[in-house]
């Protein structure tokens, strides 16, 4: 068999090494994978911007990555968005592939988007022949927010939901286990939280972390807590004026900030034109920072602001960030 050629993906800034990986103190659910086995080919399943593409592609660089979405526009700027080594991948294609037995292995599936995509995207692929030597990644959006106190969210603080009742019906009827990940927690400025369920050839890894022998691995995240402040340009002017109460929400610079919020709220942030802090709206390159996008990338759109309309933010803003799904 004919290796795979590379795929050359700037990983994001300040992460660590996977393969360096020696404490136990700090485990993540991705790397109860182990990186180290080399994979054919991961194929990338999302309903909007597929963020898994940067995510994974810079932990198992030697595999094959080909990225589907349900989106046109996705499909229309792949390769001016990612890099050019990347396959469109499509069902038909798939299907024709399994049936011919004509597949590389092993596979890593790496799922996003909504509950019902994410359910109806496993259901197809898990009673496939190839499913029991397959590997599957799946985050999938958490929309019960009031599970989680205002107070607590400003501390980064989140919740396990590993019953069956939080799973989709597939998922859960099934009985695999999934876990509630929060995207500060994994040192990100957002309230976003994501369910996961990670399934390696057949093994129900979260289920398999929740056993006794194995409490080491509950621990789940990164030391490092960001907040808003972390991803401000404080060269950025403002007004000092406090905006009138029915105006848009505001947020200060040292809280965290919903996803659905980026592009209609104030921010309260330091200027270096002034002593006070001003009131403004965040920037689009902010608004990529928070979303975890890799500089390289975050450089290509602020340079060239036709790459990324109003309608391709807000699929970036929906994606789940990228620091919670490399944990």
């Amino acid at each position: 068999m004919v290796a795979s050629p590379s795929v050359h993906i700037t990983p994001i800034s300040g992460k660590r090494d996977f393969n360096n990986l020696s404490t136990t103190n700090t485990i993540s659910v991705t790397s109860t994978l182990n990186p180290t086995p080399y994979f054919s080919n991961i194929i990338i399943i999302a309903e909007g911007w597929p963020s898994w593409v940067y995510s994974i592609g810079s932990v198992f660089k030697d595999a094959k990555i080909h990225v589907s979405s349900e989106s046109i526009m996705i499909k229309r700027q792949i390769h001016h968005c990612f890099d050019p080594s990347i396959e469109w991948w499509d069902w038909c294609t798939w299907r024709a592939k399994v049936s011919d037995g004509n597949l590389s292995l092993p596979i890593l599936f790496c799922i996003q988007g909504s509950s019902s995509f994410s359910d109806k995207c496993f259901t197809s692929l898990y009673d496939m022949p190839i499913s029991p030597k397959a590997s599957f990644i799946i985050a999938i959006d958490v929309l019960n927010d009031d599970l989680v106190t205002e107070a607590q969210r400003s501390k980064g603080v989140f919740i396990h939901m590993n019953e069956n009742k939080y799973s989709n019906p597939f998922i859960a009827g099934k009985g695999l286990k999934c876990r509630t990940v929060s995207h500060s927690l994994c040192g990100g400025a957002t309230c976003d939280k994501r369910r996961l369920v990670v399934i390696k050839e057949g093994v129900d890894w979260i289920d398999y972390d929740n056993s006794n022998q194995n409490q080491n691995l509950r621990m789940l995240g990164s030391s490092i807590r960001r907040t808003l402040i972390s991803a401000l340009d404080v060269t950025q002017k403002g007004k000092l004026k406090v905006p009138k109460r029915n105006s848009k929400e505001i947020f200060s610079k040292e809280q965290l900030i919903p996803s659905n919020k980026l592009t209609g709220c104030i921010v309260m942030v330091p200027s270096v034109f002034t002593k006070s802090e001003v009131y403004r709206q965040l920037t689009k390159k902010e608004i990529l920072t928070i979303k975890d996008l890799p500089e390289n990338m975050i450089s290509k759109f602020t340079h060239d602001r036709k790459l990324i309309s109003s309608d391709l933010l807000q699929l970036i803003i929906k994606a789940a960030p990228a620091k919670l799904l490399w944990e």
